[in-house]
């Protein structure tokens, strides 16, 4: 739902000479040839010289830009091959791999970069939330535009509870700017007892609901989960360390009826169940901490 900056890539790989691509990317370059630019689905002849670059959907051929620097023709062509030598090897499905960011400790993606056009985001979570947070996440994302206001056993039924005590927990690292109107809100959704998924949407449509109305400045709310184990596996018997099919699909619906206002933040992992300072709780080690913070600030900063 965020996007990245794949599309830069291309413009600087016509810059390059004799640039090359791995298999499956889109496309290896030849020795400086005359190869014809695919062109929505027609062999197109070279734009601005020779040398046409193959895009996705199509077995069109790839020339050096060296010997001219050819335009690169239309996604979805199927432009014709060149002779060996003047021309670039055509490859089957140039499409693009998935991102994958977390480190590979899990396989799982720890979610694309957000843009930062928020002057005060305030995270609202659970002692675990202020380890990672302490870990190196506030240090990686700028400590001016960012707060947190958590504690130990901050559940999601007790802040769907507009005087509940949390509520007025201190903010931790204040925002140099609108620290106390906030425009973003990142909230971590969390409970020992909830299990249905219609219990988890409304407690989580409550929470909503009293974040609107006590920072009526957010623009934008962000739900998160707590550290997830490896592969979303059981760390020892600290059930907290697994996040249920139900949950994410509560969270899921809340944001789907907001109208774009509420959005599902990324997940992300610990590397090893080691990260977990105990088997029966969900506390990080330091070094768990600083690996699930480096995790979150890259798709934060």
């Amino acid at each position: 739902m965020w996007t990245g900056v794949r599309s830069g890539l291309s413009a600087l790989c016509l810059m390059v000479i004799g640039c090359a691509q791995s298999p499956g990317t889109r496309g290896t370059s030849g020795p400086g040839g005359s190869g014809g630019s695919a062109v929505s689905g027609s062999g197109g002849s070279a734009v601005s010289g020779s040398g046409g670059s193959a895009v996705a959907g199509g077995g069109g051929t790839t020339g050096d830009v060296a010997g001219g620097g050819g335009s690169a023709g239309a996604t979805g062509g199927a432009g014709g091959t060149t002779a060996s030598g003047t021309g670039g090897t055509a490859v089957t499905d140039a499409a693009p791999p998935e991102d994958s960011a977390d480190g590979g400790a899990s396989g799982r993606d720890a979610g694309p970069t957000m843009p930062q056009s928020f002057t005060c985001s305030l995270i609202m979570g659970a002692g675990q939330t202020l380890q990672w947070f302490n870990g190196g996440f506030e240090s990686a994302v700028g400590t001016a535009k960012w707060e947190i206001k958590a504690t130990d056993n901050t559940y999601t039924e007790a802040w769907a509870n507009p005087a509940n005590a949390f509520w007025n927990l201190a903010v931790l690292s204040p925002c140099a700017t609108n620290a106390t109107m906030p425009d973003r809100v990142l909230f971590v959704v969390y409970s020992k007892t909830i299990t249905a998924e219609a219990d988890w949407e409304t407690q989580i449509n409550k929470v909503m609901a009293n974040i609107k109305t006590k920072f009526p400045s957010v623009k934008q709310i962000d739900l998160l989960s707590m550290v997830r184990g490896p592969e979303d596996k059981i760390c020892g018997t600290a059930v907290a360390t697994v996040v249920s099919a139900a949950q994410d699909q509560a969270a899921q619906a809340v944001a789907d009826s907001s109208g774009g206002m509420i959005k599902v933040g990324p997940q992300y992992f610990a590397p090893t169940c080691a990260a977990f300072a105990t088997t029966n709780n969900t506390n990080l080690t330091p070094a768990g901490a600083a690996a699930v913070a480096q995790m979150l600030s890259a798709a934060y900063k």
